[in-house]
C-alpha cells in the first residue's frame, strides 16, 4: 500500500506520487479549502517565490507548488526546493508535489494538448503543447480551484486560460506580474549567467516600445525591433504587439508588447509587457 506523507500546516511536505497528492487534495476539499496550484519546472528562485507568495494570500487557501521536467532534471533539485520553500515567511506553500516524469506518464505523452487558434497572430513558443498537456495533466489530478503562473510566460497563460474555457474546466487562471533583476532581466534559474548577458536586450527593447506607444503598433514594433537588432548575440529577434488574447492589437487602448530570441546556443529568451496604445499627450 502507498504510504501518504499527507499534509502538515507550517512545514513543507513533498509528494513524489501522484495517488498521495490526489489523497491529500480530495482532503482539503472536503474542507472547503481553496486549493491553488503554482506549476514549476524545479530549482526555484525568487520569481517562483513573488508567484507562491501571491498566491498565499488568497483568503483559505493551500498552494500546492509542483515541479517537473520531462528529462527528470528537477529531480536533482528536490531536496534544496523544499528547504526553499521552507525558508519562505510563513511557509507559504506546505504541499510540494514532484513527480519522476514516467511516474505521471508512464506511457509518455500519447495524448496531447493541440493549439487551434486563428485570432492569436503570435508564432506558438517551444514546447508550448507539451507545456499545456502538463497542466492539463494537473488540473486533472488535483482540481484546483485556481493555478498561479507568471505574466512572463504571457503565452502560456493566455493558452492555459483558453485551455480551461473551452474545456470547462472549474479553474480560474491568474497571472503574477514579472519580478525582475536590477537589470531588467527577469529573474530566471539562468538569468544571472554570464551567458545571458545578450539577453538584456530583451527588457530595453521592451521599454524602447513602450516609450513609442503614442505611435501605435507599429511604431512600438519598429523601436523595439531596432534595440534587439543591435545586439548581435541574439538570434531571429521577434517583436509583436497583440491584445490581451493574442489577437491583432487595437488601435488604441490596452495591448502586450512580447518579445523573444535565441541566444548562440539555443537558449530561447522571452519577455513581454502592458502598454496603452495610441494615447495622446493632452
Amino acid at each position: 500500500m502507498l504510504s501518504n506523507p499527507g499534509y502538515h500546516p507550517g512545514t513543507v511536505t513533498c509528494h513524489t506520487h501522484p495517488q498521495s497528492i490526489a489523497q491529500v487534495a480530495r482532503a482539503l476539499h472536503a474542507t472547503h479549502r481553496q486549493l491553488i496550484v503554482v506549476p514549476t519546472h524545479g530549482h526555484l528562485h525568487g520569481g517562483h517565490a513573488g508567484v507562491i507568495e501571491t498566491a498565499a494570500r488568497v483568503p483559505g487557501s493551500v498552494v500546492i507548488v509542483s515541479s517537473l521536467c520531462a528529462d527528470n532534471a528537477h529531480l536533482d533539485a528536490v531536496a534544496a526546493d523544499c528547504q526553499f520553500l521552507q525558508s519562505l515567511p510563513g511557509c507559504p506553500a506546505p504541499l510540494f508535489f514532484a513527480p519522476a516524469w514516467e511516474t505521471l506518464f508512464p506511457h509518455g505523452l500519447r495524448t496531447m494538448v493541440r493549439l487551434n487558434d486563428p485570432d492569436v497572430i503570435v508564432p506558438p513558443p517551444p514546447g508550448i503543447e507539451e507545456s499545456l498537456t502538463v497542466h492539463m495533466a494537473l488540473l486533472s489530478l488535483l482540481h484546483p480551484q485556481r493555478l498561479f503562473v507568471g505574466e512572463r510566460d504571457f503565452y502560456q497563460l493566455v493558452a492555459l486560460r483558453h485551455l480551461v474555457k473551452d474545456l470547462c474546466l472549474p479553474t480560474t487562471v491568474t497571472g503574477v506580474d514579472t519580478l525582475r533583476n536590477s537589470d531588467g532581466v527577469a529573474i530566471s534559474r539562468f538569468s544571472e549567467q554570464p551567458r545571458m548577458a545578450p539577453a538584456q536586450a530583451l527588457p530595453a527593447a521592451l521599454v524602447a516600445g513602450a516609450h513609442a506607444f503614442r505611435e501605435g503598433s507599429e511604431g512600438v514594433v519598429a523601436a523595439a525591433k531596432n534595440v534587439l537588432m543591435a545586439e548581435p548575440k541574439l538570434h531571429d529577434p521577434q517583436v509583436a504587439v497583440t491584445n490581451y488574447d493574442l489577437g491583432p492589437a487595437p488601435a488604441e487602448g490596452d495591448a502586450r508588447l512580447l518579445v523573444s530570441a535565441y541566444l548562440a546556443d539555443g537558449t530561447y529568451c522571452h519577455d513581454n509587457i502592458g502598454l496603452m496604445l495610441g494615447i495622446s499627450e493632452d
